[in-house]
């Protein structure tokens, strides 16, 4: 028998998702467990009806990519960084159709060594500097694993394979609003905000060049793909949500004293290990791009104040595991890697403040809101003040990291190359 147990999986937006238990027949009257077999899976499957993100899904190939790093990579990269046991996967190139049947992490259900820890949000929770370490040092072990094409060469794809389709999307969403983002607009009007909800400054050069980069952020996009020796195969969205955390016996022999504390806090001390799950945007990837996008998460006022020092950590990590990756080079793919985040976070603000005006929640609204966690908004509207804080600190982070290291100078030596016009 197959129960469901029906229960909400609010978080996550790509599919649907379940937890089912499992009965086992019986043989001469006794209950048999296969070995190896649990009670109790998670499942994720893509076989709802059409729908937005049913589109997304579908425009940026993440059915095929997991099912491909569970196919062809997991039993070797679980080497470098662990990740949940994978017993079905499958997915249909006409339908669309999608289904992983995994192992069920049960987050914050122990306290003892080798429990998982309570899952984090990477919006309602705040970062730890540990946690983020720990995300380098095993994101760039994994890219290190798998440098330039050779996990191309083992049947996975390269993300701008995965995405030419979504770019089209996000070109023709953001013709309609990053103009207005840019300007600091609500579709051309003040925005109605007293909460300083409004912490993006784009590049000054950038302000009435919109069209122009919505054109350009494809061929971007794809020349840094291009360049074989900056790319390799990664997870492609190392955020808390993504990752679980394994306990360690604080108190057993060996066990730090407090004098020897580290400021890290707990997670540098209680934690054994962790792993990732949710491998729907794994591809072979320029690591600039991978790496603006995994920061680009993080609260604006944290990633300037740990930003060099997690890529000095990350590029140090590249070479300690033999891959020499000059600062020069991975910054030149970090900000142009922005590209795409900057038109699509910056075209997607406007519909979001546009729905939160319409609910008369823009007026108020803060930056790292406090209805985004304490309980006072579920639903739709919890959704929607949640994503409204996602991209303001998505685009706030992107347009940082454009002027902090010079995306318009990059750019326009981009076009030089290419002989295009002058900007």
């Amino acid at each position: 028998a197959v129960r469901d147990r029906l229960q909400r999986i609010r978080d996550g937006v790509k599919g649907d998702k379940a937890i089912v238990d499992v009965e086992y027949g019986s043989v001469g009257g006794y209950k048999v467990k296969p070995a190896g077999l649990p009670s109790t899976f998670f499942v994720k499957f893509s076989l709802q009806k059409l729908s937005p993100m049913r589109l997304l899904c579908e425009c940026s190939e993440v059915s095929a990519c997991e099912a491909l790093f569970y196919t062809h990579l997991a039993a070797e990269c679980r080497e470098v960084t662990p990740t949940p046991r994978c017993f079905y996967v499958d997915f249909n190139e006409v339908s669309g159709e999608f289904c992983l049947m995994s192992e069920l992490m049960p987050f914050g259900e122990g306290t003892g060594e080798g429990a998982i820890l309570p899952l984090k949000h990477r919006v309602r929770d705040p970062p730890s500097l540990a946690e983020q370490r720990r995300f380098v040092v095993a994101g760039a072990s994994l890219n290190a694993a798998f440098w330039g094409e050779s996990a191309l060469e083992r049947g996975c794809l390269r993300f701008d394979a995965t995405h030419a389709r979504a770019w089209t999307i996000m070109q023709a969403l953001s013709w309609l609003g990053l103009h207005h983002s840019t300007r600091k607009t609500l579709k051309g009007r003040p925005i109605p905000n007293s909460n300083g909800y409004v912490t993006w400054s784009p590049p000054p050069e950038l302000v009435g060049k919109e069209g122009a980069l919505i054109r350009d952020m494809p061929g971007i996009m794809t020349s840094l793909c291009e360049e074989t020796n900056m790319t390799a195969f990664g997870h492609n969205d190392i955020v808390t949500d993504n990752a679980y955390f394994v306990r360690a016996g604080v108190f057993g022999i060996g066990a730090p004293s407090a004098g020897r504390l580290s400021v890290m806090g707990l997670l540098e001390l209680d934690v054994k290990s962790f792993g990732l799950f949710d491998w729907q945007q794994s591809s072979v990837n320029s690591i600039g791009q991978e790496w603006a996008w995994n920061f680009h998460w993080l609260p604006p006022e944290y990633l300037t104040k740990h930003e060099d020092e997690l890529i000095n950590l990350l590029i140090a990590t590249y070479r300690d595991r033999g891959v020499t990756v000059s600062k020069r080079d991975f910054l030149r793919h970090y900000v142009l890697g922005c590209a795409q985040m900057f038109v699509f976070g910056g075209g997607g603000l406007q519909p979001l403040m546009g729905k939160l005006h319409a609910k008369g929640l823009l007026r108020d609204f803060a930056p790292d809101d406090e209805r985004c966690r304490d309980g006072s908004l579920d639903g739709a509207e919890l959704e929607l003040v949640v994503g409204a804080e996602m991209t303001r600190r998505t685009f706030t982070n992107v347009c940082n990291i454009m002027q902090r290291h010079g995306f318009v100078e990059e750019w326009r030596r981009w076009r030089k190359e290419r002989n295009m016009p002058e900007l």
